[in-house]
């Protein structure tokens, strides 16, 4: 289906809406879930509705987050209960100001259900407002550590979003081979993957994506995949207090976001000015055989948006629409 982005946006908060979710919590779920179809990545989009109608039975109760100062520049973002997506926007709402103010800040957050999205997305809004972001969170066990065959560790991502000249540098990648997100548009679609990115329940090569809950995902890249995504697991599981491993220790997911502004050390001039030589130099290099164009992080999702801005409408997919009972008003 062809929709306008104004449309989609409309009809999921009323779908929202509709599930208990209030007003104000609505809208900022859908401006994520719609952003994310118009940046390209359906994975992080509107099949996000699955897991957030699996736990709407909770709307009902009101969240009482709130933010903890723990010296230093730390501070912690107590969830409450609220959606993964409402937290982390709050949160990095709360780094922003407090990056701006005082040059650094690191956030941890907690105590929030649900999907946290496209954390790139809060990495990309801490770098339209001058600031470099580094965050983290990680998730219910699904990757097995190198080596392994159970899955022990979350697919936990990793963003970084840096101040340009023009488009902000956005990096967002799981520590997984394949984000669970990506591996679902798969499972739809019927289609197989590479191989190295699940295993069978007893640890042999898959190309079925549906291993990835019948066995385990793996680490993207091996032991080096693996390395980050434990380093995220202990940093937002042992430093900030989410769950720990698959067992190691009960918990629900956790974030971590350290933010801080880009003239922190060196002028805004003269650190933008050696990010702009450099991005430059690195689109300028001579090619590889079968590229037609060397792409910075963060172009490709915004050269999507623009499309679609241009075009007007995005395709949807019908069937998901059908399969969540959204309408499209």
């Amino acid at each position: 289906m062809k929709v306008s982005p104004a449309r989609l946006h409309g009809s999921t908060v009323s779908y929202l809406c509709e599930l208990g979710l209030g007003t104000e919590d609505a809208v900022l779920i859908a401006d994520h879930l719609v952003d994310a179809e118009c940046a390209g990545y359906p994975s992080h989009g509107l099949m996000r509705l699955t897991g957030i109608k699996a736990v709407s039975s909770g709307f009902g109760r009101v969240a009482e987050p709130r933010v903890v100062a723990t010296g230093g520049g730390i501070k912690l973002y107590e969830a409450d209960g609220q959606l993964g997506i409402v937290a982390m926007s709050r949160a990095i709402e709360v780094a922003i100001a407090e990056a701006d103010e005082n040059n650094l800040v690191m956030v941890g957050v907690r105590g929030y259900v649900g999907t946290t999205g496209m954390i790139g997305a809060y990495a990309r809004r801490a770098a339209a407002n001058g600031l470099v972001a580094l965050i983290m969170c990680h998730s219910e066990y699904a990757v097995a550590p190198h080596g392994g065959r159970r899955a022990i560790l979350g697919t936990n991502p990793i963003a970084i979003g840096i101040p340009s000249e023009t488009t902000p540098f956005v990096a967002d990648l799981a520590t997984s081979a394949w984000s669970y997100g990506d591996l679902r548009v798969a499972m739809r679609e019927g289609r197989t993957v590479p191989e190295g990115v699940v295993q069978t329940v007893d640890g042999r090569p898959s190309t079925d994506p549906n291993d990835a809950d019948n066995g385990s995902q793996l680490p993207m890249a091996g032991h080096k995949g693996y390395a980050l995504g434990l380093a995220v697991e202990i940093l937002c599981g042992a430093f900030v207090g989410g769950k720990i491993g698959r067992d190691a220790a009960p918990g629900g997911d956790a974030a971590l976001a350290i933010v801080f502004r880009e003239d922190a050390i060196q002028p805004k001039a003269t650190v933008e000015s050696a990010i702009s030589a450099l991005l430059a130099e690195v689109k300028s290099a001579p090619l590889a055989y079968g590229f037609d164009a060397i792409r910075v992080p963060g172009e490709g999702s915004d050269s999507n948006r623009r499309k679609v801005a241009e075009a007007g409408f995005l395709d949807v997919d019908d069937n998901l629409l059908d399969s969540l009972g959204l309408t499209i008003a």
